[in-house]
């Protein structure tokens, strides 16, 4: 199954005649403390449950000019409250009896995640048993951490390039070389400017 969070790509447009050694490491450092941030936030989303789900940070990586980072996990439980499922039958077919066991109702052990929400919680459930060869599941609603968790990186990444870039003239300037700063330069994440 493939990774589910962010992919966070960026396209720095920049003219030719500014120097841009300097900023590679620079730009590569914020991008790592940024995804730092995104990976807590995911982290945050699973605190309560009983599921143990990895999450990783992947890269930077370049692809030409572009220089990318994932944030994710390949958990598919996480994949599936993230973007939510259909509603679908699920049938007892490794049961031994041939029969579900479940409880049903909609206040189960251990964690509830909200749509718009990072936060997870507890919750409680009946201790009536039922039984049955299949049942129709309601679907999940789609939490949308990966939505959530993007707009937060969009805002902090906005922030921290802009002082990477200011910091990063002033050095320019400091070593004598020519610090124009660019007429064009996009950092916005999955933006091609």
């Amino acid at each position: 199954m493939p990774p589910q969070g962010l992919i966070i790509g960026f396209e720095a447009i920049v003219p030719k005649q500014f120097d841009t050694t300097i900023f590679g490491k620079s730009i590569r450092k914020t991008l790592k403390d940024l995804a730092k941030q995104a990976l807590t936030d995911f982290v945050q989303t699973t605190a309560n449950w009983e599921e143990q789900v990895e999450f990783k940070i992947d890269g930077p990586f370049t692809h030409g000019k572009d220089l990318h980072i994932a944030v994710g996990t390949d958990n598919i439980i996480w994949g599936w409250v993230d973007r939510g499922t259909e509603q679908h039958i699920i049938s007892a077919t490794k049961s031994k009896d041939g029969l579900l066991h479940f409880q049903p109702t909609e206040r189960l052990i251990g964690t509830r995640t909200y749509p718009g929400s990072l936060g997870s919680g507890q919750i409680r459930r009946r201790a009536e048993w039922a039984t049955a060869t299949s049942v129709l599941h309601p679907g999940i609603e789609a939490r949308d951490f990966t939505g959530i968790i993007m707009d937060r990186f969009q805002k902090r990444a906005l922030t921290a390039f802009q002082k990477d870039i200011i910091k990063n003239i002033q050095k320019i300037k400091r070593m004598g070389r020519p610090a124009k700063p660019p007429k064009s330069a996009c950092f916005r994440p999955g933006h091609g400017c």
